[in-house]
């Protein structure tokens, strides 16, 4: 049997779920309905009947008036399942989690940012050997690094320091004038622009500014005759022209850059590089045993 049924002008149409009271027999009553057509219900049998999440308990009461079976109905729409959201509990698991990983992160990042800089700085030096002596093959001219200032405290934070010129020489040999990069002497006869040949770690105006990095001081360079203190002068073949002396007891010379982070911290986390006089270049870390002992270049006993 089916019957209209008013389920009220609020009611969502849909599948609807009843139990029938007083009427007997093992069925439901189940409603359809739609917003634009008319309700109704249905006696099925109990297996035939889907869930559905939107209502869980609607109550039918019949009774009996005038010979005619009657209904009522009264009805609770109940959703199932959870709201979504979250609780505060929740947010405040999540939120830990993500101080926490944060805290790390920036811990890991303190230690790795001047590392890298450390390297970087290494790294360029090393470029502008190897620049400086491409340039001395390529223009028949002496090609120089001269180092102008080292840190003068590698354990202060505040401070950093490190200085050098790179500049080619106006002869093959012996030159007395040198036109810092990049070359633009010979064109108006003054060295008027020196942005690419002047390295400064310590000024941030700079484009190689390193911060927190520190040019150790570096051993004796009386460098080749006269007036070339301090400085490296490649020839045009490629070889250093410094005396034998300028390349310690390894056949090579040394220039050391510090993470003044971790000397602070009592570590020693420095790169360095290391210039022999064939003109061949290496970076190596001060803390790595891989290379430790290794001789090679000329003798010191060599001439000049």
């Amino acid at each position: 049997m089916w019957a209209s049924v008013d389920l009220g002008e609020g009611d969502p149409w849909g599948l609807w779920r009843a139990t029938s009271k007083g009427y007997g027999g093992g069925g439901r009553i189940v409603f359809w309905g739609s917003p634009r057509g008319d309700r109704r219900c249905e006696m099925v049998p109990v297996e035939s009947v889907r869930q559905t999440p939107r209502v869980e308990k609607l109550s039918i009461t019949f009774f009996e008036r005038g010979g005619a079976r009657q209904m009522a109905s009264q009805w609770q729409r109940v959703r199932k399942g959870r709201q979504s959201g979250f609780t505060l509990v929740e947010l405040m698991i999540v939120v830990a989690v993500v101080l926490a990983l944060t805290a790390l992160g920036v811990g890991s990042m303190n230690e790795m940012i001047p590392r890298y800089r450390t390297r970087q700085a290494a790294k360029v030096f090393a470029a502008q050997v190897q620049q400086c002596r491409s340039l001395a093959i390529q223009t028949n001219r002496e090609c120089s690094i001269l180092l102008v200032s080292a840190d003068g405290n590698l354990s202060d934070l505040e401070v950093w320091e490190g200085e050098y010129w790179v500049g080619l020489g106006n002869r093959s040999n012996g030159s007395t004038t040198w036109d810092y990069l990049p070359v633009d002497a010979d064109t108006d006869g003054s060295d008027d622009d020196t942005s690419e040949g002047v390295v400064d770690l310590g000024d941030s105006e700079n484009p190689y500014f390193m911060r927190q990095v520190g040019l150790a001081e570096w051993d004796a360079l009386s460098g080749p005759g006269v007036g070339n203190s301090d400085r490296l002068v490649i020839s045009p073949r490629g070889y250093l022209n410094n005396p034998a002396g300028d390349f310690g007891s390894t056949g090579a010379f040394t220039l050391t850059f510090v993470n003044k982070v971790a000397k602070q911290a009592g570590l020693e986390e420095n790169w360095s590089v290391q210039v022999t006089r064939g003109g061949v270049v290496r970076v190596d870390p001060t803390n790595s045993s891989m290379f430790a002992g290794s001789q090679y270049g000329t003798d010191t006993t060599s001439g000049s």
